[in-house]
Parts: C-alpha cells; structure tokens; sequence
C-alpha cells in the first residue's frame, strides 16, 4: 500500500496551519502525566480493559497493570505473542503465542485473571483467537472453527470451506470467508456462529469484506464495485468504481453509511445511494468517522485534512508541515489525537479544530484513548506514558 498505510496504526500527533482561522494554535486545555513506565525491549501494543481499570502491554513480554500503572505483574511466555485480549467484562485477559516462534510447534493460549493469576493453557491450531460476548473464546485455524471455556475446556468445532480471510460480525453472531475457486476468482461464504451455512456467492478477483457495526450488512469491495449484502446473501445496494479502485473503505458507527476514500471521498448510504463527497488533490486517501457518526475526517499524500460532517458540510480544514501518520477519536468524539511522520509530538485537538495540548513521546508508535476518554496512554521504543486529558 502507499504511505497512507501508516494510518493504520489507528491511534496519533503535531501542529498545522488551520485554514479556518488561527483558533486551532491556542491551547484551552490541560495535558497532566499520570503514569510512566519502561520496558525492557521495544512496546509493540497497548489495550484498555473494557472498564478502564486495568492496561496491557506487550513488549518482549506482556505486562498488565492496574489503572494508572503502579501495580504491574508480567506474564510468562516463551515465544512471540501473536494476539491479546480482554475478555467482555475485563476479568480475565487471553492471548496466544507460538512457542520459541517455530511454525511446526503447536500454538498455545493462555488465560489470566485481571490480576495476573494463571486461569488457564491449552493447546490451539494457530489461527486468530477472540473472545466472544458470552465470554468464550473462538479460535479460526486450518479451516477449523473451534470453541472453548474460558478454562480451555472444549465446547464444539465446525468446518469452514473458507478460511483465505475470515471476519466475524461484531456481535460474533456471523462469521464471512472467502477461498480461491478458480485463477482471479472465489467463493464468499457467511455462517452462523455455530456453523450453519446462510449464504455464498461469487466474488472477483482481490475481495475484502466489512461487517456493519449492526452486525445486520456486509459489504464486499471487489476489482470492479462494491456490493452491501444481509448476512443472508440479499444485495441492498452495488456500485461501480467511477476511476481507479477505493484506498480505503469504512462504516459509519451508526451503520447507516459507508464511506469511500480516494482522491474523491464518496459517502453512500446501504442502499447504494451516494450521500455526500469532497475531493482530495492526490490519491492515497484514509479516513475515520467520529464515534459519534456525526463526522468525518480524511487525510492523505497530499497533506491535507479534512473535517466534514457526515452530510459533506465543511467544519475545517488543515495543511501541515508532515504527512498523516496516526489519528484516533476519544470515545466521547469530542476530542481526536494525531500524528506524524518523522515527529514524536502528541496533538490533542477538539472537533472543530482548537488545541487543546500536545506532549512529545520519542519513537512514537501509537496512542489508545481509556474507555471514558479522560486519559489517552501513547507507547513507543521502551516506554508507556499516560496523561490525563483535561479540554478546557
């Protein structure tokens, strides 16, 4: 992918020139440290329980800690950790690892309580293993979808014809897969969770699918058009590319519209009627909707960033120094944190452009922002910082 890639890094950060006026260089708000600590190795990945009281980190070695960080355990693993989670109410953590990183040793899952006890191991086939909202934990490997206790008790497998790419639901009621049928062709599958067939129909050539955040529509981006389906294989809506294929695909959080971003941002509704769009000067698009769904916000190659509202309507507009390297919306949508490239500044922004704040964090990797959206932690090269967010 181009260099927007790095937007993916979903979480962060320096200043720009506001178009809209000059508000967005005055800081109103306060940015005060709460925690700080150093690992030993690189930080790769940070997640917020569900109920904000507790932090992950992993490095070489995963650690969790109680909010906002003095009490840390370190949890053993002797391999690379290849996915971590929280399980629904935040009691328990899950992750699984591939002992000393050999791909013919059998993967392994381990389970510990939020206070870092050993709750449970077992052993997996690889694949992706999540947690599910009644508390089990699902694994996708070698075909195979296989259901366990939080203890790693067994509790039923189905067999998925897919498994080229596979994407649950939110809900984790369906699960959608693809496989290869043919050279530039496949099939596109969706079950239930517990393993019953709803639908399959061909797709064309490189096809990615996106679950609403409903859980009721899937939309399928293919080399020629998108197409929102029901889990049941029922077409809403289908378009064509008007030129060159989508860089980047998103859905509203309220689910009514999915967005498009290339050098023309389109915004359609499910039905595949487009709803709004603004243009870019360059390719090389992405973009983020405000949890709200009240907003959105493209950037890309060309240095600029866009705020409009989810109608197409202008709020602001700005043209940094550096390109786009990170962006995250506080869970409330009333504040954002960005980044970018070849700096280590963390910016705080409101919605419609005023600073709040900025902090600098070396060799930043990434920002996440707790659940209630009043502390944001950043981590990059050893270190973990966590500041309180105050916007005046």
């Amino acid at each position: 992918m181009k260099r927007y890639a790095l937007f993916m890094f979903f979480l962060v950060v320096m200043s720009g020139s506001l178009h809209a006026s000059e508000r967005g260089e005055q800081k109103t708000g306060v940015i005060q440290d709460v925690a700080e600590w150093e690992y030993d190795s690189e930080v790769r990945k940070i997640q917020w329980a569900p109920d904000g009281k507790h932090i992950a980190s992993e490095g070489e070695t995963i650690q969790i800690r109680t909010f906002p960080g003095q009490k840390r355990t370190e949890l053993g693993q002797d391999g690379f950790v290849y996915e971590f989670g929280w399980s629904p109410d935040g009691s328990l953590f899950a992750f699984h690892y591939n002992p000393n990183d050999i791909r013919e040793t059998p993967y392994r899952a381990q389970v510990y309580t939020c206070n870092g006890e050993p709750h449970a191991e077992w052993c997996i086939g690889g694949g992706r293993i999540i947690w599910l909202p009644d508390g089990r934990l699902a694994c996708n490997a070698f075909s195979n979808v296989t259901f366990y206790t939080d203890k790693g008790t067994f509790c039923s497998q189905w067999k998925d014809e897919g498994q080229k790419s596979v994407a649950w639901s939110f809900d984790y009621s369906f699960v959608a897969s693809s496989y290869e049928a043919r050279e530039e062709e496949g099939i596109l599958l969706v079950h239930t969770a517990d393993g019953k067939k709803c639908a399959e129909w061909e797709r064309h050539g490189n096809c990615k699918f996106y679950w609403s955040p409903d859980s009721k529509l899937l939309a399928c981006v293919d080399d020629e058009k998108v197409q929102i389906r029901t889990p049941y294989g029922e077409i809403c809506g289908e378009w064509k590319y008007e030129a060159e294929r989508y860089d980047w695909v998103d859905w509203s959080p309220d689910s009514k519209f999915f967005a498009c971003f290339g050098k023309q941002v389109h915004i359609y509704t499910f039905d595949g009627k487009e709803h709004a769009s603004w243009r870019h000067d360059e390719s090389g698009v992405a973009g983020f909707w405000s949890p709200d769904s009240k907003f959105v916000v493209s950037g890309g190659v060309d240095n600029k960033i866009h705020i409009h509202t989810c109608d197409g309507v202008k709020v602001w507009d700005w043209e940094p120094d550096k390109l786009l390297s990170g962006f995250t919306w506080s869970p409330t949508a009333e504040l954002f944190a960005c980044s970018y490239e070849d700096c280590d500044n963390i910016e705080i922004r409101t919605t419609n452009g005023v600073k709040v704040g900025e902090y600098s964090h070396d060799n930043l990797n990434g920002v996440s922002w707790s659940p209630e959206g009043k502390h944001i932690a950043s981590f990059g090269g050893k270190t973990v910082k966590i500041k309180s967010v105050n916007k005046g």
